[in-house]
């Protein structure tokens, strides 16, 4: 599995039954769809995202 698979299962596992925190991903960098994110785009959002807490997007 590659790493940006591996940090979009992780912020998958941590959404809400609606993929709250991969819909809010692809919102931040315009994208229609996963495979237009890179790897470092879901890298940085993941860190973020845990670096604030948690905190609900």
């Amino acid at each position: 599995m590659s790493k940006k698979c591996e940090y979009i299962k992780k912020l998958s596992d941590m959404s809400d039954h609606y993929g709250n925190l991969l819909l809010a991903l692809m919102d931040k960098y315009g994208a229609i769809n996963l495979q237009e994110i890179t790897e470092r785009q879901a890298k940085d959002f993941y860190e973020v995202y845990i670096s604030e807490g948690r905190k609900q997007c």
